[in-house]
């Protein structure tokens, strides 16, 4: 029982590295490129063209909220 709980601990230790790599390595980019995530709904009618409701940029290092 003691081996697979070491098993499990180093498996979640290793998974929350390579997290937390992840994380700041986006952290480091968002300060050379800007991305912007949106959602998008279909238009309800023929020719409407509806604006995305909210979105969310990430330039500079900061995460900023848009609302369009």
């Amino acid at each position: 029982m003691k081996r697979f709980k070491k098993i499990i601990y180093n498996c979640l230790t290793v998974i929350s590295l390579v997290v937390c790599l992840a994380t700041v390595g986006m952290w480091v980019r968002s300060y050379w490129r800007a991305d912007y995530a949106a959602r998008c709904f279909a238009a309800e009618e023929a020719g409407e063209d509806r604006r995305p409701e909210c979105g969310t940029a990430v330039r500079d290092g900061h995460v900023l909220k848009a609302n369009p």
